[in-house]
């Protein structure tokens, strides 16, 4: 995926962010950071990456695009080192 194609791109101790947003799929809500997180832990080529710090922010409904509450609720930031 786009993330095993960037990983060579950052530099020993560099650091980058994932900024991942909810998902819902029929009905059913998807929580895309634990997927990330469990992607970095399974992929060999993402295991010189760490967790270093991770941020949820709950999107109000005044900030969201879709006026009718739908969409993303809430933002997880994922911020990786590489060591």
């Amino acid at each position: 995926g786009v993330c095993c194609r960037l990983a060579p791109m950052v530099r020993l101790n560099g650091v980058f962010a994932l900024v991942l947003g909810d998902a819902t799929r029929g009905g059913r809500s998807i929580n895309t950071a634990t997927t990330a997180k469990h992607i970095f832990s399974t992929h060999a080529e993402l295991d010189d990456f760490h967790l270093i710090a991770e941020y949820r922010d709950k999107i109000p409904d005044i900030r969201r695009s879709r006026r009718e509450c739908k969409g993303t609720k809430t933002e997880t930031i994922l911020v990786y080192q590489r060591r």
